[in-house]
């Protein structure tokens, strides 16, 4: 999500913070506009954009922070985001399936191809 570049406010990236909310006629991007198919065409509602600057990390305490802890508090009724689905945040919240995947691997260096060898390996017992 980013700000309008048409924008004819004050408003930049750089004066955003944390809580902020802002009107969706204010941003765009694919979130948003997945927002507005979500809330507008298909469930008929306003809606608004609260800035959160965190994904959501538990404390050890057992408290949540960023968007899972905005949901579990409710003070937001949906997050749309880049998130990682991990078994702890599972717990708290729902989720849909992953609407983009952006395939992280790790690699290595390809191994070379050997001939298979058979090997028996057989155990003695006194």
């Amino acid at each position: 999500m980013m700000l309008k570049k048409n924008l004819n406010s004050t408003l930049s990236e750089e004066t955003i913070s944390r809580g902020m909310i802002l009107d969706p006629s204010m941003v765009e991007g694919y979130c948003v506009d997945l927002a507005y198919a979500i809330c507008h065409e298909k469930l008929k509602i306003p809606y608004k954009f609260v800035i959160e600057t965190k994904y959501g990390i538990q404390s050890d305490e057992g408290t949540w922070d960023g968007m899972i802890g905005a949901l579990v508090t409710y003070r937001a009724d949906l997050a749309i985001a880049t998130l990682t689905i991990t078994a702890a945040r599972e717990e708290v919240v729902d989720f849909t399936q992953p609407f983009m995947n952006f395939g992280i691997a790790m690699m290595i260096h390809k191994p070379q191809k050997i001939e298979p060898v058979m090997l028996l390996i057989v155990f003695f017992h006194n």
